[in-house]
């Protein structure tokens, strides 16, 4: 597998989970690669991937690099044929736009259920976003965000049932709020919300997805994301 990886945070994460896990599942990195968020093109990168004949490209970037990265990968001749997947900061109706019909096939994993999915919260969601912002329709992101906002609603909510409106402090709301989540289901926008000691997470569960005929749908069940403990790693942090 290369990786090609955006210069910040949302890459390094990437690249730290992977050199945790890769050899338990039996994968062999042979790039990493990074880039900038402005970059125009990754073709010398990408020439150096291509001289290794990776079987896997894996980007965790942002949608208009990575539509970047496909293209370039396109014109390489070097997809179709390997296998693209992205993290879930690429995976928007935004990368499909810019990447138009090179993006399809590319997979991807995303935390939140799609559009038009028979969930509770799905028809209150997609009314606000319709009305309000219509321009968004599609975008997974903004399931996202509302899913956050509803996370946020509850912890509030438990919080001040637990200690009271007139005594919400930082402090409270972590431990009468945020400790306390426990199988929260978010409208059944993403997976169950609960408090984990040690797991700051929430939730870990994720989806897999692929691009078909322009549309980003679900090609997998909710698998959970192991939580990955960097510290024990002695490379971490150098």
């Amino acid at each position: 597998m290369a990786m090609l990886l955006l210069n910040n945070p949302t890459g390094y994460g990437a690249r730290d989970a992977a050199l945790a896990l890769a050899d338990d599942i039996g994968i062999e990195i042979i790039a990493v690669e990074e880039h900038a968020a402005t970059t125009i093109s990754e073709m010398e990168s990408l020439t150096r991937v291509k001289a290794m004949d990776p079987d896997v490209i894996y980007i965790s970037s942002t949608p208009q690099p990575t539509s970047i990265i496909i293209q370039n990968a396109v014109s390489l001749d070097m997809y179709p044929g390997v296998t693209i997947g992205c993290g879930h900061a690429s995976l928007t109706s935004v990368l499909v736009d810019l990447a138009g019909s090179d993006a399809e096939g590319i997979y991807g994993v995303f935390p939140t259920v799609s559009w038009g999915d028979d969930v509770p919260a799905m028809e209150k969601m997609t009314e606000y976003c319709q009305e309000l912002h219509p321009d968004d329709y599609g975008n997974m992101d903004y399931i996202t965000s509302w899913a956050e906002g509803l996370i946020v609603a509850e912890i509030l909510k438990k919080a001040i049932q637990n200690a009271g409106v007139d005594n919400l402090t930082p402090q409270v709301v972590e431990e009468q709020g945020i400790k306390k989540l426990d199988g929260y289901d978010v409208g059944g926008l993403q997976g169950p919300v609960s408090y984990t000691p040690g797991d700051n997470r929430l939730s870990s569960s994720v989806r897999v997805f692929r691009v078909e005929n322009g549309e980003i749908l679900p090609v997998s069940d909710w698998i959970d994301a192991p939580l990955i403990k960097y510290e024990e790693f002695d490379w971490f942090g150098s």
